[in-house]
């Protein structure tokens, strides 16, 4: 729900930017993005269900983003976000680039107002967020639905089970999305070497710490049952002990 709130006054602030694109009006999309992207990092753990179905977690954060291939989208006018060649496109990482990675303020500006494709690149930050917004309804629906009936009755102690299906995910993702993507590969533990144009939020040059920061406390409030409003409940914590 926090994801759908803010993803909703992301696309208003981008709205308001491509029909005025404005310092004020970039700064605003860029706060929005920037909040939203936080809030991912609160859901990106939870792989299951409607999300495994719609590779969420990849849809809207595989990064970093492939720049050549936005550029030339963008440049063709023509696009098709639904394949899986455009992964690497779309999502966060992709508003990224377009917010923060075209070149000074004045240069993005201009992407969005005055150069030839002022247009595409209007409408493909659009799309991008249009997809972010639906992909994350269909995931929340679902929960709210009957995959929540479905889960909660799901009490097989098989892989298929609920618990289990929860745990490996969480797992999944705190050793190879977190640990390995945010820290691991860009620093260059498996490289040897550091690989910092692997840093989520590259082209903004000063959020990749506190997504870090923000995706490390959602999987440790996970852990021991800290909800996101600040009330406590069971915990993965409490039922391994």
């Amino acid at each position: 729900t926090d994801l759908e709130t803010s993803l909703n006054s992301l696309e208003v602030a981008a709205a308001g930017f491509t029909q005025a694109p404005t310092a004020a009006s970039l700064a605003n999309v860029r706060s929005s993005w920037l909040t939203a992207y936080n809030a991912f990092q609160a859901v990106s753990m939870f792989e299951i269900g409607r999300a495994e179905q719609l590779n969420f977690r990849n849809r809207l954060n595989v990064y970093p983003t492939d720049t050549n291939e936005l550029s030339g989208l963008i440049s063709s006018g023509s696009w098709n976000l639904e394949l899986p060649s455009a992964i690497d496109v779309q999502g966060f990482p992709a508003l990224d680039y377009l917010l923060f990675g075209l070149g000074t303020d004045d240069v993005t500006i201009a992407s969005f107002s005055t150069v030839v494709n002022a247009v595409n690149y209007k409408a493909y930050l659009t799309e991008l967020i249009q997809i972010m917004k639906s992909l994350t309804s269909q995931v929340k629906s679902d929960w709210s639905g009957q995959y929540r009936e479905t889960y909660v009755a799901n009490t097989s102690s098989s892989a298929a089970g609920s618990v289990d299906q929860t745990v490996n995910a969480f797992l999944f993702y705190y050793e190879k999305a977190l640990r390995a993507g945010k820290v691991g590969i860009p620093a260059g533990v498996f490289s040897g070497s550091p690989l910092s144009q692997n840093v989520e939020g590259l082209y903004s040059k000063q959020h990749s710490k506190q997504l870090l920061e923000t995706a490390l406390g959602a999987a440790q409030n996970f852990f021991n049952g800290n909800g996101i409003t600040g009330t406590n409940g069971n915990s993965l914590n409490a039922y391994l002990d």
